[in-house]
């Protein structure tokens, strides 16, 4: 019951964050992009797979806040059955300070059919700084948060979490970059590590090309589970 407490008002504390953000009077309106990508990989004959890969990320950045909504796709099938189905959806709001410092509230939801978990939620909060920019881009943020968890047998559980992230980024030439993220979200009911390296080509345009590698681990699993899931993409990105 204390543990269902907490996750509640770690929630109304976040909504209410986001609300307050978005409805600023004196933020005018500032600048909105993001990036879209999309994979597609089908074969037949003698083997019949089908794979879509797909990515959105919007942003909105003012002069003291920062919002950002992403959502990701995964699906691959083998002569019709499913081998992997993976749906992820997050937000997160900062709030820069002096220097180079900011605050930010942040929230996750992820339902993936061959993890052993029906669905995983996190919220969290923290302080968050960026120690370098123009041309390579460092920063890293931590912070508390909650984290609700269904099995597929049907387990609830609800977890108290520490979240820390990095990421950092290279601008190659004018054309290309590269960038790695690293998230690490640890409690009582297991670890998971997450990391993102990606390399980016423009093309023509806003169009453009990129290669990725993501590694998962979990430290607890349920029975029958791998600890640790690879993906390895190409992708089109249109940025906007």
């Amino acid at each position: 019951m204390e543990r269902t407490s907490i996750c509640v008002v770690m929630m109304l504390a976040l909504v209410l964050y986001s609300s307050a953000a978005f409805s600023a009077e004196d933020e005018p309106a500032g600048g909105f992009g993001g990036e879209a990508e999309a994979g597609v990989v089908s074969t037949k004959g003698n083997s019949d797979t089908k794979t879509v890969n797909s990515h959105l990320t919007i942003t909105h950045t003012g002069p003291t806040w920062r919002h950002e909504a992403s959502a990701s796709f995964l699906y691959a099938s083998d002569h019709g059955k499913s081998t992997a189905q993976r749906f992820v959806a997050g937000e997160k709001s900062s709030y820069a300070l002096r220097g180079r410092g900011y605050v930010f509230a942040a929230f996750r939801y992820e339902d993936d059919r061959f993890s052993g978990f029906k669905f995983r939620s996190i919220e969290s909060a923290g302080y968050g700084y960026t120690f370098l920019r123009d041309g390579v881009d460092l920063a890293a943020e931590a912070g508390p948060g909650a984290r609700q968890s269904k099995s597929n047998d049907g387990v609830r559980s609800n977890d108290l979490i520490l979240r820390v992230w990095s990421r950092l980024g290279w601008k190659i030439s004018g054309s290309a970059g590269f960038a790695t993220d690293l998230t690490v979200t640890a409690g009582r009911q297991g670890t998971v590590t997450e990391s993102v390296t990606s390399v980016k080509s423009r093309i023509i345009g806003d169009l453009a090309m990129k290669v990725s590698y993501e590694l998962r681990n979990n430290s607890r699993v349920p029975a029958g589970k791998r600890h640790t899931d690879t993906i390895t993409s190409a992708t089109l990105v249109y940025d906007f």
